[in-house]
């Protein structure tokens, strides 16, 4: 018979298992049955392909759940899932966590460490220290009560009368000491808060020497209060300078 063409050839019905193949082995022109070709091929209506080469090794998407250990129920789509023991990660895109699905309360234990997002700690101390944030070494402490400040001013032409220095205080402290100078000439000065004088800085004698009174009573200020220095007996006072120390 003469040679033909593949495309001159009759089409072949479906090859029965037994149906025997040329075959070119090492060289040599051999036969072999189509079963022996499909023994080792995974092929649509054939053997399922197993979970280890990349299939779910079965044919029916309960099977399949079983031996990928995923155990689901429902009808929508398989959307609700049960979870066998304790997992270590659950990253669930779209879908509901139920308690009765997992008991996050109970499954998650320990504290969650800094280097997966978390504090690494229980409470507030614990959770500054591992993250680096101790009050007084990492972040300024606030200094509470006993905290030391001051205000201060310049005038340069003194005269007989009262500059306010704080208008409406916003918080409450202590006024301590007022400490006083000028250039040239004198006066006398004094602090009132609310207009009531501060006992022991009533009258400061102001010079071209520094020269400070301490408070002994009515010091107090609260909030609101106006605090102000008063100036009299002005002879000429220049430049007079002074700092009112006070304790919060």
């Amino acid at each position: 018979m003469a040679d033909l063409k593949i495309s001159e050839l009759d089409a072949v019905a479906t090859p029965a298992d037994t149906d025997q193949f040329a075959t070119n082995q090492g060289g040599t022109t051999k036969r072999e049955t189509r079963a022996q070709i499909l023994s080792d091929a995974y092929r649509v209506g054939g053997t399922d392909v197993p979970v280890t080469d990349g299939g779910t090794g079965a044919s029916t998407a309960a099977d399949a759940r079983t031996n990928l250990d995923v155990d689901a129920a429902g009808t929508d789509n398989s959307t609700n899932v049960t979870l066998a023991g304790t997992p270590d990660y659950i990253t669930i895109v779209g879908q509901v966590i139920t308690r009765n699905a997992i008991d996050l309360a109970a499954d998650v234990s320990g504290d969650l460490p800094v280097a997966e997002g978390g504090t690494g700690a229980s409470d507030a101390s614990g959770a500054r220290t591992n993250l680096g944030l101790v009050i007084g070494t990492n972040v300024l402490a606030f200094a509470g009560t006993g905290l030391v400040e001051q205000i201060s001013g310049h005038i340069e032409t003194a005269d007989d009368k009262t500059y306010v220095l704080d208008l409406k205080a916003p918080y409450a402290y202590t006024i301590d000491s007022l400490a006083a100078k000028t250039a040239s000439g004198t006066c006398t000065a004094k602090l009132t808060i609310d207009g009531t004088d501060v006992t022991g800085i009533s009258a400061l004698a102001v010079s071209s020497t520094e020269d400070f009174d301490d408070a002994t009573a009515a010091n107090a200020v609260s909030v609101g209060n106006t605090v102000a220095l008063v100036i009299s007996s002005n002879s000429a006072a220049l430049d007079l300078q002074f700092t009112v120390k006070i304790t919060r």
